[in-house]
């Protein structure tokens, strides 16, 4: 379990929900005992990310709850998966399967150098920087 998801459970413990089962490599992250599904997500440049798997098993389950955690131990957002609707939740992009491709890619030596050197001089982690340069490519932000 990461720190997000691990803050996530003790979050769900204090909201009175036990018998939590946590499921590392299958979606929703969690299931209490009387049936509650979540599935635990960070936004990352304004994008909720998902695996095209992810999305296709959360569609198909009713009453999947999302949980927005950013690095405290209170949630910013729980919302119904069902409400992601043409990509966006609330003004916040999602992408996966539909929403958006799940992009490959291999830098070289040089260019991954190049990539982390930029990060670090915009004060971004790596994922970050190429979140963003990614997103630009395929014209989703500003460039």
């Amino acid at each position: 379990m990461n720190d997000t998801e691990q803050r996530a459970y003790i979050w769900l413990q204090k909201q009175g929900h036990n018998d939590i089962t946590f499921h590392r490599n299958s979606s929703p992250d969690f299931v209490t005992g009387n049936g509650a599904k979540f599935e635990v997500k960070k936004v990352r440049n304004n994008v909720i990310w998902f695996s095209p798997n992810q999305m296709a098993q959360l569609a198909r389950m009713n009453g999947v709850k999302v949980i927005i955690m950013d690095g405290v131990d209170e949630p910013v957002a729980v919302f119904p998966f069902s409400e992601i609707r043409g990509g966006f939740w609330n003004g916040i992009k999602v992408a996966g399967g539909e929403y958006g491709k799940m992009v490959n890619i291999r830098l070289d030596g040089d260019l991954w150098h190049q990539a982390k050197v930029e990060s670090v001089r915009l004060s971004m982690t790596l994922q970050e920087w190429l979140t963003i340069a990614i997103l630009k490519m395929l014209g989703d932000v500003e460039k």
